[in-house]
């Protein structure tokens, strides 16, 4: 053992397994740093990942021994990580295996050690479980232990994780909505919040759930507020593209006071927005705006409001566009 610390401290790794080997009883120096050199091939020595892993095993058996040194407690820590990894890897360990490097790595994590907090992070972020990565990662940042170097690496991940839940997040939203399961996309959706959620359709579908015209079923309470602002949200999202669906919404609301004070001018601006993304009904209520005779500075409401009703026509709004468009040339020719 002593003719192996000095050959390694002189960084000959090859005569340093040699003499290691050969020692019966070798101590957690020797085989944490035997299973290094045979991992990564150090000094040229043939790498030999089973002799690594085997290395380890002995190594992590010291577990169970008191009275470590602070110099072995470390090195201890550092061999059940590198084990960690070799299951995560599927290293000289004939396949990866998720559960046992967990077991690794919460074992060295329970001792505070950030390295193996670290790893933990990489292993749930490989499962797609962002959330439980990210706090592994948090407690990368606030272990007193970690290096300036560990953090910065770990700040660089964090940032990229979470681009990456939002953007899962805003995914599995939108699935739960397409398959109508309105708890599990509201929920989802709102604690992205309003500015964490760049999906039109996600924004929407929140919007839709909190107006009580919908009858969703969840959430249970209803708040025509919280619809308007999401509804808003939805349009801005949607400003240079959008079926014209929302922007009609968001008239009725303007028009009825649901979730803001009554603002005429403004219906009719969010119908128009909406007829002339060629949407029927938004055709159909700005027709009803000029008909009405609600829009302002128009001398001529009833010839606008039949090219609206027409336009409505055109687009298949139906019988309601028809009947109104007939109405409104009867009433001309009178």
């Amino acid at each position: 053992i002593d003719r192996a610390r000095i050959v390694y401290e002189h960084e000959n790794y090859g005569e340093f397994c040699f003499w290691a080997e050969k020692a019966q009883d070798k101590p957690l120096f020797v085989l944490n740093a035997l299973a290094a050199v045979y991992l990564t091939g150090k000094g040229g020595v043939q790498t030999n990942s089973e002799k690594a892993v085997s290395f380890l095993n002995d190594a992590i058996k010291f577990w169970d021994k008191e009275g470590l040194s602070e110099e072995d407690r470390k090195i201890l820590l550092e061999s059940t990580v590198r084990l960690g990894d070799c299951y995560r890897r599927g290293i000289g360990v004939g396949k990866i295996d998720a559960l046992k490097a967990e077991e690794m790595f919460k074992k060295a994590a329970a001792q505070n050690y950030p390295a193996a907090q670290f790893s933990l992070g990489e292993l749930c972020e490989e499962k797609n479980d962002f959330s439980a990565s990210i706090e592994w990662y948090k407690k990368v940042l606030d272990n007193q232990l970690s290096t300036d170097a560990q953090k910065e690496e770990t700040n660089t991940k964090i940032v990229a994780l979470e681009i990456k839940k939002k953007k899962k997040d805003e995914e599995d939203a939108y699935a739960a909505f397409v398959a109508k399961d309105w708890k599990t996309g509201f929920d989802i959706a709102t604690n992205l919040t309003m500015n964490g959620i760049s999906d039109s359709y996600v924004s929407y579908h929140v919007g839709y759930c909190y107006s009580p015209t919908y009858g969703t079923d969840y959430p249970k309470k209803k708040d025509f507020k919280e619809a308007y602002k999401w509804f808003r949200h939805t349009a801005e999202l949607e400003e240079r593209s959008g079926d014209g669906i929302v922007e009609c919404i968001l008239g009725d609301m303007e028009l009825e006071g649901q979730g803001c004070t009554v603002n005429t001018d403004n219906a009719v601006a969010w119908y128009r927005r909406s007829a002339e993304r060629k949407y029927s009904r938004g055709c159909y209520e700005l027709g009803s705006c000029y008909e009405e005779n609600i829009v302002p500075g128009v001398r001529d409401n009833l010839a606008s409001a039949t090219n609206w009703y027409f336009k409505a026509m055109s687009l298949g709004h139906g019988p309601a566009a028809t009947n109104a468009y007939e109405r409104v040339v009867k009433r001309i020719k009178e």
